[in-house]
């Protein structure tokens, strides 16, 4: 369970002790030097693993070398080893610091006797052409290769020049005669005409050298119709289009002329596919009359049952070009050929053409709704046409229909997410199969009516789906103890009463299946439970898993869980579950009062809190769950805080409430101690929105909607805050109006955000009475039923508390460091060059939610006094932005000294991402630098300064950033 709460940094090591990448390098060069074939290999393979966990110049450029010298005076075998190593680890080919020398080193074994040595070394050299890609020698050494009688030698040299095609333009123009001779040769074999082929895809630096490729490529396509070299010159021209995308319209006609007359079914699926391909590239390069073309050559085969698969490869392509925006607006007229075409594929017996029929249709229908265009005669038969087809695979029932049942259904939700009203219609006509199903078929049902609830959680003031929670239990009680997906039904429960009362016969299905399932679909259930606010479920399904667990930081992370689900209970003044099935509300005689319930809460808070402090470790960090329940905790005081404010108001103010409201000529102050309180409650609250905010920063590696669970408690207290200064500020304005949003991407905080806007509307309505000045029991009684409201609302928890999907972190080393006694010792009159090399590590999905562009390097400079007025004195900061190459990253800040004494330096590293913004979730390092002055020198003075340099990949230059708005 917990392996699944966070991926940490840790887990890479695979259990191996932790060595410093000098002692690394050194047990490598052990194996390099060893005189056992068998250990040289070994340390040679050794070498991509070590650049993956310390990608450092120095420790590349010195490995690189030491593999160079072994590649010089080793075997053939050993030389294999090397060449592997140099293509594995092509993204740390720039940190290379002696190119020379190891070009060099490499280079001198082509002039060997021995064409095998030639071929590696060629091979050598194109693996790294990315760093040499001008070396004059190298593309000489090439060129002669290529005239070589050795075949492994010219297979080489065929591999080096595609390479070093790709990065350099001398070598590409200079080399186009040269290919196309070659190819156009009699004396060439055909074998080694179709490598020749590809190397011309590069091509595409200038146009004269594009447009004799095409050419060339064209006389190919007439004097070689054999099918290898047929497809190996279309895959050439059609990667060559990719690159220029003037010549796509080009290409596109080429292809569609191909097909004309060409009788081979392999060759004509191959056209298409190269068509999708550039679909993909650029839809909107391509002609109405190419669309128009590929739609008459998809007719002919419709009425063709023998050309089935290549009518399928035609609406793929079709597919494609449906998802642009500029072919579905060319599709809008009622004799829309590509509309004729869908409407006749889609009466098909084929499932694969249906499905891909119905695509294009929804993607058209859909770009409509988006677009606000009017819709098309054929609106309405849409929904016929996928009830039907649907119906088609149900009765089929074959398990080899999935995907286009899957096709079918992503259709259904694709026309809801654009058209809300059109759920009802699908939710019904789903609904009525989900008892007749089962295995994959009922789950592809049962998510597609999450993803549908979704889209329309509420229609008619009731959930979308409340309607078949009947015929979900009947489900559910007839799933085994074994059956591995049965949380999913159950959370489309949760999802589906989210705010409202279960029936007490749901209750008693969800408790019997949470008390004999699985334990993992136990804590599946139990963290649906609490992402949904049903926090009641929660607690009975963690008491049977805390019997389960065999170590303390597990036990304490579910104890953890235990009491943020008991708080919430307290404060919805609900009980758990029990095996009755029964969770109902307390009677109003026994429900406590407001203050009770915020009380037991905030002792369960607190007790959440030291528990997941608890279960956190190195290798686990439990950080933002452990802050996000702070914060709840400081937010849940604040309240209980404002409440006995507002109580405040029936006791009366002391007699010289009224001499302090006329000396600071504010009324509000004659109510005493009710005002004072009610204002620091307001501080309170937007410190805490505030501390939301941080939060949100330093997430850089959450979800989208755990982001926006975020913003909302931000907001929240935000509204708070404006709810009591508009009532204990005379000449209150809002100045930042709160703006909840719309909840359609996160279905989780619908009924906690629609509990907020209730909440506001109270103060708006008590804004416009102006009779009520200054504070009456009116007032307080409209604060008391807004904390009331907020604090019933269940708190949602989000996923980025249980599940982290992407995980980033940035590691620093900085020069120089402290040797023995902690400090770094600077003579006066001396400037220190501060140097940061750093690496951003990836683990599980990089990039999912968003990508790293730059690293904002901060250096604080402080002084640090013992006495005086300068104690802790910052004496200057500076900032560098840089931007990692292959994730690594390097910048120098040279420093300067105005005194004798002690500093502290603080290296800050936040984190850019593509769209600019900036995330504290980096580290922060502290080097002690102790400044002693010359005897008989005066202090030293200068100033700080930023060495505007670095290594190339730096990347250095402040650029425009904005800290992310949540």
């Amino acid at each position: 369970m917990a392996s699944n709460r966070i991926i940490s940094a840790g887990d890479a090591s695979l259990g191996e002790p932790e060595q410093d990448a000098n002692s690394a390098l050194t047990d490598l060069d052990k194996g390099l030097r060893s005189g056992n074939v068998g250990e040289q290999c070994e340390a040679i393979v050794k070498f991509p693993r070590l650049f993956e966990k310390y990608p450092f110049p120095i420790l590349i450029n010195s490995s690189f070398l030491k593999l160079a010298d072994v590649f010089r005076v080793g075997n053939n075998f050993m030389r294999v080893w090397v060449l592997r190593v140099c293509q594995q680890s092509e993204k740390h080919l720039d940190k290379i610091l002696s190119i020379d020398d190891f070009v060099r080193r490499i280079f001198g074994v082509i002039h060997s006797n021995d064409p095998i040595a030639r071929a590696l070394t060629l091979h050598v050299m194109g693996s790294v052409a990315s760093i040499i890609p001008e070396r004059e020698q190298v593309h000489h050494s090439i060129r002669n290769s290529l005239d070589s009688h050795d075949t492994v030698e010219v297979l080489a040299a065929v591999y080096a020049a595609s390479k070093f095609a790709a990065h350099s333009r001398t070598f590409a123009v200079s080399m186009c005669n040269k290919i196309a001779g070659m190819i156009k040769g009699l004396d060439t074999p055909a074998e080694l005409k179709l490598r020749l082929i590809p190397v011309l895809q590069h091509m595409h630096y200038s146009t004269s050298t594009a447009a004799m490729v095409r050419e060339l490529g064209g006389e190919l396509l007439q004097s070689y119709p054999a099918n290898e070299f047929l497809l190996t010159s279309l895959d050439t021209l059609t990667k060559l289009a990719k690159e220029a995308l003037v010549d796509i319209p080009h290409q596109v006609s080429l292809l569609l002329y191909s097909l004309e007359g060409e009788p081979r079914v392999a060759v004509q699926k191959h056209i298409f596919w190269e068509l999708k391909i550039l679909a993909k590239e650029g839809a909107t390069h391509w002609t109405a009359a190419s669309v128009a073309a590929l739609v008459a050559k998809a007719q002919t085969y419709l009425s063709n049952p023998n050309r089935k698969r290549l009518l399928v490869a035609a609406l793929d392509a079709l597919v494609v070009l449906s998802q642009s925006a500029s072919t579905c607006h060319e599709q809008m007229h009622p004799e829309s050929g590509l509309i004729d075409l869908c409407i006749q594929s889609s009466s098909a017996l084929e499932p694969q053409i249906v499905s891909k029929a119905l695509t294009i249709l929804t993607n058209i229908n859909c770009h409509c709704y988006n677009a606000g265009l009017p819709q098309l005669p054929n609106d309405d038969a849409l929904e016929l046409a996928l009830e039907s087809f649907m119906m088609f695979l149900m009765i089929q029932d074959n398990e080899k229909f999935l995907p286009q049942l899957k096709t079918c259904l992503k259709c259904m939700v694709q026309l809801c997410e654009a058209c809300p009203h059109r759920c009802h219609f699908f939710v019904e006509l789903i609904s009525e199969q989900i008892l007749c199903k089962k295995g994959n078929t009922l789950f592809l049902l049962v998510e597609t009516l999450a993803a549908m609830a979704c889209c329309a959680p509420i229609v008619n003031e009731k959930p979308l789906l409340l309607g078949i929670l009947p015929d979900i239990s009947r489900l559910i009680e007839g799933f085994s103890k074994d059956e591995k997906r049965g949380s999913l039904l159950c959370t489309l429960v949760l999802q589906t009463c989210q705010g409202y009362s279960i029936p007490q016969d749901v209750q008693k299905c969800l408790y019997d299946y949470s008390q004999k399932c699985q334990v993992w679909e136990c804590y599946k259930l139990t963290r649906a439970s609490m992402r949904f606010g049903q926090h009641m479920f929660a607690v009975p399904s963690i008491s049977r898993l805390i019997h389960y667990v065999s170590s303390e930081s597990l036990h304490f992370w579910l104890s953890c869980l235990k009491d943020v689900s008991l708080a919430e209970c307290a404060l919805m003044n609900e009980k758990p579950v029990n095996s009755d099935g029964g969770h109902l509300s307390l009677s109003r005689e026994k429900q406590p009062g407001l203050l009770e319930s915020l009380s037991s809460a905030s002792i369960h808070y607190s007790k959440a809190i030291a528990a997941i402090k608890a279960a956190g470790s190195s290798h686990q960090s439990l950080q933002f769950a452990a802050d996000y329940l702070r914060l709840r905790l400081d937010f849940l005081q604040c309240m209980s805080q404002l409440v006995q404010s507002c109580n405040s108001l029936y006791h009366p103010p002391p007699a010289i409430a009224m001499n302090q409201a006329q000396v600071c000529n504010d009324e509000f102050l004659r109510h005493g101690r009710t005002t004072t309180q009610l204002r620091k409650c307001a501080t309170e609250f937007r410190t805490i929105a505030d501390n939301y905010h941080k939060l949100a920063q330093c997430a850089f590696d959450a979800d989208p909607k755990s982001l926006a669970n975020v913003k909302v408690l931000k907001n929240i207290c935000l509204m708070m805050a404006q709810s009591i200064e508009c009532l204990v500020f005379t000449n209150h304005q809002d100045k930042d109006l709160v703006d909840f949003g719309s909840t359609k991407d996160c279905p989780e905080l619908h009924h906690l955000v629609t509990s907020s806007k209730r909440a506001m509307q109270i103060i708006e309505d008590l804004k416009n009475d102006t009779n009520s000045k200054p504070i009456t029991s009116k007032h307080t009684n409209a604060l008391l039923r807004q904390v009331k409201i907020v604090t019933v609302s269940p708190l949602c928890l989000p996923r980025y508390f249980f599940q982290t999907l992407q995980c980033t972190s940035v590691k620093l080393s900085i020069t120089p460091q402290a040797r023995l006694v902690g400090e770094i010792t600077v003579p006066a009159n001396t400037q220190m060059v501060v140097h940061i090399e750093g690496v951003c590590q990836h683990l599980g999905t990089p990039g999912l939610f968003r990508s790293i562009k730059g690293i904002d390097l901060v250096l604080t400079n402080t002084f640090q006094s013992s006495r005086g007025p300068d104690s802790n004195k910052e004496v200057g900061s500076m900032n560098q932005v840089v931007n990692p190459h292959h994730d690594f990253f390097s910048a120098q800040f040279l420093l300067s000294f105005p005194q004798g004494g002690q500093y502290q330096i603080c290296i800050t590293a936040s984190i850019v991402d593509e769209e600019g913004l900036v995330w504290r979730s980096g580290p922060k390092s502290y080097l002690v630098v102790k400044v002693y002055d010359e005897p008989g020198a005066g202090g030293s003075s200068g100033s700080i300064q930023a060495l505007n340099k670095g290594f190339s990949e730096s990347g250095g230059g402040n650029v425009g950033m904005r800290a992310p708005r949540f």
